[in-house]
């Protein structure tokens, strides 16, 4: 776990016990320490206390906290909750006073794809597309921002293309290919795997979903041989 020096500590506290008694001496001495209060947040998060973090988070932020990082923090712990209309609040009004942060833009997306604001998420989306390093994780949300619109071919090209950008990423790969198999293009989702196998003979992924994807067919043989190596790879 992260060490923390509290306040008037000279080295750091690496227990988390100890650090969150001394964050406690902090805050009974001075209630309005924003720091202190995020630390205790992420120490709370660290020990999935969520009850206790989102309460910690939740003073910060009321005592005008304006962290990009315990908004993105508290919004997380949220997620994590099942509460995604109370982490969209939360994002907003950081933003709203002034927050620049692109993890908060992504964070945000991810919340609105959650809540099915569909137009609200290919925006944000399409905002990340114009920041570099962020180029494949924009294509990735505007496939889903697609496939929530019901319009397959857009999602399909959207997977297509953050793929393209992040070949060594799975979660596209993986997306791409439900969108074909849901698009009933199996042959084309067959031909995009054995592509990306013939390329890395070791990637589990594409070899795990060729044997679903077998199965599906009911090429039980081709499918028996895919999960074999799919066995070998994992071992390995």
């Amino acid at each position: 776990m992260p060490c923390y020096y509290t306040q008037d500590s000279k080295s750091p506290r690496c227990n988390t016990d100890d650090a969150i008694v001394d964050l406690r001496t902090v805050l009974r001495d001075d209630p309005g320490s924003v720091k202190a209060l995020g630390m205790m947040g992420q120490l709370y998060a660290a020990q999935n206390l969520t009850a206790l973090a989102i309460e910690a988070y939740s003073k910060a932020l009321a005592l005008g906290a304006e962290s990009s990082t315990i908004a993105n923090a508290y919004a997380n712990v949220l997620l994590r909750s099942n509460k995604p209309s109370e982490a969209h609040s939360v994002l907003l009004d950081s933003l709203r006073r002034g927050n620049k942060s692109i993890q908060t833009i992504k964070i945000l997306t991810q919340v609105k794809l959650m809540l099915g604001d569909w137009q609200g998420a290919e925006k944000l989306a399409q905002q990340l597309r114009d920041v570099k390093g962020e180029e494949a994780i924009s294509e990735h949300a505007l496939g889903l921002v697609y496939q929530g619109l019901g319009q397959p071919d857009k999602s399909i090209d959207a997977f297509r293309r953050a793929h393209e950008l992040a070949p060594e990423a799975d979660e596209s790969v993986i997306a791409l290919v439900q969108a074909l198999v849901k698009d009933k293009r199996l042959k084309e989702a067959r031909q995009f795997l054995q592509k990306i196998v013939s390329e890395d003979d070791s990637s589990i992924s594409a070899t795990r979903l060729l044997a679903q994807l077998s199965l599906l067919e009911n090429d039980i043989p081709t499918a028996i041989g895919y999960f074999a190596s799919y066995t070998k790879i994992k071992l390995s």
